[in-house]
């Protein structure tokens, strides 16, 4: 097989080496979390009731969203607002991350996903991308041939579906 050593093990060396820097992903950006910008928006001005509006603005996920939530926060005073431009949308907005951040929901799931592989730290990408595309495959087998059993049941039994 003609692949990096790397992607057949999880070898973070040779993943940063030199000759593999087109597998890295260079663009990552520093984002920071809703939650954490509320807090430190709290702790700069002391306004509780607006650290839930801050927070809301960084969880926006479109830029519709995020204009109006901006222009609540304009609305209550200037100094609110330039205190986020300075932090730069990129860096906060869900809106304007390019998809280096995620909300909840992805985090949660990734976190879930983490737990499971957490036991199989010593296995090659390689054994775990078989491994998932065998059971991947298995279950769709499985599930198509439920599916076609239905289908099958529905073509002989037509009187079922009109009576109720």
């Amino acid at each position: 097989m003609d692949v990096p050593p790397f992607m057949r093990e999880l070898d973070l060396e040779t993943m940063h080496a030199p000759e593999f820097l087109e597998y890295t992903n260079i663009g990552v950006a520093n984002t920071e979390d809703g939650e954490h910008i509320g807090s430190n928006f709290l702790r700069a001005f002391k306004v509780l009731h607006f650290q839930k509006l801050v927070v809301n603005i960084g969880y926006s996920r479109t830029v519709e969203e995020y204009n109006i939530n901006y222009k609540r926060l304009e609305e209550r005073g200037e100094t609110y607002a330039r205190w986020c431009d300075a932090i730069g949308l990129r860096h906060w907005v869900l809106a304007f991350d390019e998809g280096h951040r995620w909300g909840h929901m992805t985090t949660n799931l990734v976190e879930c996903i983490n737990s499971v592989l957490k036991g199989a730290r010593n296995l090659s990408v390689l054994a775990l991308v078989r491994a998932t595309y065998y059971r991947l495959n298995e279950l769709f087998t499985w599930k198509s041939a439920e599916t076609h059993e239905r289908s099958v049941l529905d073509i002989r039994t037509p009187h079922l579906r009109n009576s109720g």
